[in-house]
């Protein structure tokens, strides 16, 4: 489970069991806050924030094609 399926599993569990609570849900479940968070953001409007995963992580290099 990734991304925005993950985020909605968790705003589930927060909205049933913690009072949509990010808080209680971190402390309790270890997930980050900021997930919660979003997740409860996007549960409540109905809009899915998308993820850039191309740009995370190390660039590659451009080689030099003169040298």
């Amino acid at each position: 489970m990734t991304g925005h399926t993950r985020r909605l599993f968790a705003a589930e569990l927060a909205h049933s069991y913690f009072n949509s609570s990010s808080r209680k849900t971190e402390r309790v479940l270890g997930v980050s806050r900021d997930m919660v968070d979003l997740g409860l953001h996007e549960l409540r409007t109905g809009i899915r924030c998308l993820e850039n995963f191309s740009q995370r992580g190390n660039k590659k290099k451009k080689i030099d094609s003169q040298i």
